[in-house]
């Protein structure tokens, strides 16, 4: 299958660098419209190019007007209903590929970092709301609950959102829930630090698509929009100075012996720590 690393660039509201914040209200939507213009634009190159899954980078509609997260900016943030996802569904439609979307999007009287999962023909079959919040985020974003994964004819997809891939758990979910990839729109992405790890400890893919920063160009530790093997070697990498749409090629079918063999000799019964704050210790 091939999948599609839809890589943005951000602009200069996305400069958390900077510790002045000039900007005005009508500039801060003019520049949240500018963010997904640019994403719609890169998925519109990918029409005709023959992808199978698309994915976008984290929020792309994401907006703040002033030097932090306000929850006034939750007023900013279209319904499930709204212009910003029928663009996304018809450009789901147009390219004919699954697409993974990264969106802020209100829903009863809450505002999430999601991500929508559209068929190939625009119908949107599954919405993720981010797990793990990151920094001030909670003050605009109410976290999820639940997992995403996704069955499709070339194998199993599952979703998590920048922050969510820090968190073993995560990965380890989605790889016991069957998923053959995991994807993960993000800003920030150390695929040498964990990215390689959550893909050989699970025996899986793993990619993510990883924004360029506004203060320049993407720098270790981080890494731009890649993909990682099951083995753990990294064998697509996009620019780290650009916007791009970075092609991978894979077979999922290939993952079973792979996974098979990471998680077939677990022992559930003995990690009942993991869901306890401060679980026990070992003992003399």
């Amino acid at each position: 299958m091939r999948l599609g690393l839809v890589q943005s660039r951000h602009n200069a509201m996305y400069d958390f660098l900077n510790p002045e914040f000039s900007f005005s209200v009508p500039q801060c939507l003019a520049m949240q419209q500018q963010q997904l213009e640019q994403n719609l634009q890169l998925l519109e190159e990918a029409a005709g190019q023959g992808y199978d899954l698309l994915v976008t980078t984290e929020c792309i509609n994401y907006i703040r007007t002033s030097g932090e997260n306000r929850p006034e900016d939750r007023a900013f943030y279209p319904l499930l209903t709204g212009a910003p996802v029928q663009a996304l569904a018809d450009a789901a439609r147009r390219a004919h590929s699954w697409l993974v979307a990264g969106l802020g999007f209100a829903q009863a009287d809450h505002v999430y970092n999601g991500a929508l999962v559209f068929d190939r023909e625009g119908v949107l079959r599954q919405v993720y709301r981010k797990l793990h919040l990151a920094g001030d985020e909670s003050r605009v974003f109410t976290p999820g609950d639940s997992f995403c994964v996704q069955q499709t004819e070339f194998g199993r997809f599952g979703v998590c959102i920048c922050w969510d891939m820090q968190f073993p758990e995560t990965a380890r979910t989605l790889a016991l829930q069957g998923a053959d990839l995991i994807l993960c729109p993000t800003w920030g992405w150390e695929a040498d630090l964990y990215g390689r790890a959550r893909a050989y400890e699970n025996g899986i893919y793993a990619a993510a698509a990883m924004a360029v920063p506004a203060w320049g160009p993407v720098e270790a530790p981080r890494t731009p929009s890649s993909l990682v093997t099951p083995e753990g070697r990294l064998s697509v990498c996009g620019p780290a100075d650009r916007p791009a749409l970075v092609c991978a090629e894979m077979d999922l079918q290939s993952v079973a012996a792979s996974r098979a063999l990471r998680l077939g000799g677990r022992r559930p019964g003995l990690y009942g720590a993991l869901g306890v704050e401060g679980g026990p210790s070992c003992s003399a």
